[in-house]
């Protein structure tokens, strides 16, 4: 009987301007509104990659799956993260195991899922998934895989900026290794791009005598540096561009 059937729905915000994706291949941005979406991006990853201990509170997530099609881009061109489906959740040990184990904690906090590390998209995924050494044990491991993304999707939105309001010059918009990698690249073929050749999206000639694209474009390396342990913190680049704001 249909009428004793139960329906579980999830209602979530609707954003019209849609994803980061859609918006750049449509409009170019100003450098206030960029330093404000990406802010955004870099603030609401720390909201997912921190536990906060309270009533009402939440553990630790990786997203696992970030990239610009999965970022909304709000009414006030603000954005905010979505689809978690490939999302880990942190485990931390319980106090006995705390005194019971003599390791260093941040390697007993695990994940909440049999472990795979080869989901998500594979244009964004980061050195250490394509030549299969992540940790996937380790919480921390898989934060690093969203911050490498985290770069990539900070140099897509560059490209889509004006380098000052009186100039039209913005580049057109391009996924990450557009230029050496076809539409749906092969897990192969992003292995030999990324961990073989060490090829990184480049910098746009027009960047180098504007001190605010060429900071980030320094946090986009940074993010996508082949050393895991090596990428700045989403906090950091969060107070990074909050400073940007203010200047």
């Amino acid at each position: 009987d249909s009428s004793n059937r139960i329906e579980l729905w999830l209602g979530t915000e609707y954003h019209e301007n849609g994803s980061v994706y859609d918006y750049l291949q449509n409009h170019t941005i100003t450098i206030p509104i960029m330093i404000n979406m990406m802010f955004t991006i870099a603030n609401g990853l720390f909201y997912l990659h921190i536990s906060i201990e309270a009533t009402n509170g939440k553990p630790a997530l990786a997203h696992r799956d970030l990239k610009t099609k999965n970022i909304l881009v709000k009414k006030d061109l603000s954005c905010c993260i979505a689809d978690l489906g490939l999302a880990v959740s942190e485990v931390r040990p319980k106090n006995s195991d705390l005194r019971n184990n003599n390791n260093n904690n941040k390697e007993r906090i695990v994940i909440d899922v049999k472990p795979h590390h080869r989901v998500g998209t594979i244009r964004y995924m980061a050195p250490e998934i394509l030549d299969k050494t992540l940790n996937e044990q380790i919480f921390e491991s898989y934060k690093a895989t969203d911050l490498y993304a985290l770069g990539l999707v900070f140099w897509e939105i560059l490209r889509r900026c004006h380098t000052t309001t009186a100039d039209n010059d913005a580049d057109e918009y391009k996924l990450p290794y557009q230029d050496v990698l076809p539409n749906n690249p092969t897990f192969e073929q992003m292995h030999e791009v990324v961990c073989i050749k060490k090829i990184r999206p480049e910098s746009s000639p027009r960047w180098e005598n504007n001190s605010t694209f060429c900071n980030i474009f320094t946090s986009c390396q940074e993010l996508w540096t082949e050393k895991p342990e090596c990428r700045p913190s989403s906090y950091i680049i969060k107070e990074k561009l909050r400073n940007q704001q203010n200047q």
